[in-house]
């Protein structure tokens, strides 16, 4: 299915020191249950908490509007408007952000729960979402033990990343794993990994569903393999992460969610998983749970190809290029629109600003494109045919052929 590569890189962050607290934004203290799955917690000293560890800062940048920003460790910076119990805004790469504020028993509204906004087009409406919770970034501990560079665009390895990894719960069973499967023994390794994953070895849990989703050394078990691959990604394993989100958008076993994926691939993005970075740049490409964005496509499919991924370097190409259609995602959507046919009306065929929420919704999409090309390449040749006709008669006027009615008429 998906592969995946172990050489990961951690670099500690740093963060300036916060403004001086502005008291108009005083309201954005507080919990709140945020877009990505999470608890997010605007502490009084600007610190902001995900699930209770600090990851970042926050600022006021505009007390009248009441508007906070939020700068990750990963280098991410929202910008959100507090309006209420709700909250809602865009990162630096334009991808929306909100969240609902957790009420207290007394505060004002804390007997009806404030809905989330959802952010979607006109013509196609979300579903509830559903699925895991996300943690957008892993521990500090595992980030440590897989060399994760926060903010950073790239992963690489580090020689000294090995004294974290002996932290983690279940590390000698992992090892004693590591040495069964380098010696050839595999099912041998798949016994002891089920160990350490038991144990919440997050290293464990990701090699674990790999072997299971493949059948190496077990009997092939993509059910359990998705629930491994759910526990590793559940603390912000972020191969683990664009695993799940395949599981997801494909259907593979569980019920389609395209916003889910598309947060999940997100998540494992955002770490510089170089694969979740390529998955992200697909949903921007076709609008798979955020809204299509050609631009936002290319830069991280460019991200993708920095990391030397082969697939992200010509998709970067060939985006760039505004003539170019966007493709397909598939062969039966490109047999859908193509059916065979030499297109010459396609065109780039952009779905701008349009966010598909499941496969039916693209593919409804998709038919009404096929149904405009049909209409414009029928148009275009009668066109052809009747000033052949026209050109015939106004020079001899015999053996004509009339070019029959206008189509669409």
């Amino acid at each position: 299915m998906r592969r995946l590569v172990w050489l990961l890189l951690l670099v500690p962050a740093l963060f300036m020191a916060p403004p001086a607290f502005a008291a108009n934004c005083a309201s954005a203290a507080g919990e709140w249950n945020w877009v990505s799955g999470g608890v997010l917690t605007f502490a009084n000293d600007h610190t902001v908490l995900y699930n209770g560890a600090g990851l970042g800062k926050w600022e006021c940048t505009d007390a009248q509007r009441e508007v906070v920003t939020i700068r990750w460790a990963n280098g991410y910076v929202d910008t959100i408007t507090i309006s209420g119990n709700n909250a809602s805004g865009k990162n630096q790469i334009g991808m929306a952000v909100s969240g609902t504020r957790i009420l207290k028993s007394g505060q004002p509204g804390s007997s009806s729960p404030a809905a989330s906004p959802v952010s979607a087009s006109s013509a196609v409406q979300a579903p509830p979402s559903s699925g895991p919770p996300i943690t957008m970034l892993s521990s500090s501990a595992l980030q440590q033990c897989l060399g994760f560079r926060p903010g950073a665009e790239k992963m690489a390895a580090r020689t000294e990343a090995a004294q974290f990894c002996r932290q983690l719960p279940g590390a000698d069973l992992y090892d004693q794993a590591g040495a069964r499967f380098k010696a050839g023994d595999h099912a041998g390794a798949v016994k002891i990994l089920a160990s350490a994953a038991q144990a919440g070895n997050v290293q464990a849990q990701l090699r674990l569903a790999m072997m299971l989703e493949t059948g190496d050394g077990t009997a092939r078990d993509k059910a359990a393999a998705f629930s491994w691959y759910t526990r590793a990604a559940s603390v912000g394993e972020p191969a683990s992460q664009m695993e799940l989100g395949g599981y997801y958008e494909e259907a593979d076993g569980v019920r389609e969610n395209w916003d889910l994926a598309a947060r999940l691939y997100q998540a494992s993005a955002s770490q510089g998983w170089v694969k979740g970075q390529f998955a992200l740049g697909r949903c921007y490409q076709f609008g798979i749970g955020v809204p299509q964005n050609r631009q936002q496509a290319i830069a991280w499919f460019q991200k993708a190809a920095a990391q030397g991924d082969a697939q992200g370097q010509y998709y970067a190409r060939w985006l760039s290029d505004f003539t170019n259609n966007i493709g397909f995602r598939n062969d039966a959507e490109h047999d859908l629109v193509i059916a065979g046919k030499l297109r010459f009306a396609l065109g780039a065929a952009d779905p701008a600003g349009i966010t598909f929420h499941n496969s039916g919704q693209r593919v409804a999409w998709l038919q009404q494109l096929a149904g405009q090309v049909n209409a414009s390449e029928s148009l275009t040749m009668w066109q052809l045919h009747k000033d052949e006709y026209d050109s015939c008669m106004r020079k001899s006027g015999t053996d004509c052929h009339t070019p029959g009615p206008r189509p669409g008429r």
